[in-house]
């Protein structure tokens, strides 16, 4: 059921959801604020999106069951070339909010970059982790003046050895085999991406 809608996002929620007005604004509020954030960065302002970014917000249970996991924050639903691309987020994602802003903006990206990019299949998975993570990041520092803590646990302690093996699992395939690798190889790419950036 669609619950808010303006010209860039979208935000669905369950029949017979239990969140408040106040959390649905919320998302809402982040989720446009996170668009228009990363299309400035990207340089490509638009004042209105087609489709609108569809953000699907689920209670805890229905979102492990339909990302096979309980301990993400979000997961984008790719659709290179078409328009059935969006994003889900579960309910508890609000009790930290410097990681959901992160993650908000973070999987907008992968939305935004996939609507613009037909065939990823040539594009590395340091690159595609490494912009999203970067954005994602930038976004979480604006409005919350903190780093979210995986950047934390694994950028402050990196060495060349953390990025040749980032590169080695994050090449045309994503070959992490659990999400400890995927956090470390995702941090290290986007710390990649802000030293390119920096450059």
């Amino acid at each position: 059921e669609v619950a808010r809608e303006n010209n860039r996002v979208k935000i669905y929620l369950q029949p017979g959801s239990t969140l408040t007005e106040e959390q649905i604004v919320d998302y809402f509020d982040t989720a446009t604020a996170a668009v228009t954030f990363d299309l400035d960065e990207m340089d490509t302002p638009s004042e209105e999106i087609e489709p609108r970014v569809r953000v699907v917000v689920l209670d805890e249970t229905t979102y492990a069951a339909v990302t096979g996991s309980n301990d993400t924050y979000g997961l984008s639903y790719i659709a290179f070339g078409s328009d059935g691309d969006a994003f889900v987020i579960p309910y508890n994602a609000l009790e930290d909010r410097a990681e959901m802003d992160d993650t908000i903006a973070h999987e907008v990206n992968h939305i935004l970059v996939s609507r613009r990019v037909l065939d990823d299949s040539s594009i590395p998975w340091w690159q595609v982790e490494g912009t999203a993570i970067n954005m994602g990041s930038h976004f979480g520092w604006e409005v919350d003046h903190t780093w979210t803590g995986f950047l934390k646990r694994y950028v402050d302690p990196a060495t060349g050895a953390d990025a040749t093996l980032t590169f080695a699992r994050f090449d045309v395939e994503d070959m992490t085999a659990n999400n400890d690798e995927l956090a470390h190889d995702q941090a290290v790419a986007g710390f990649f991406i802000e030293y390119l950036r920096f450059l």
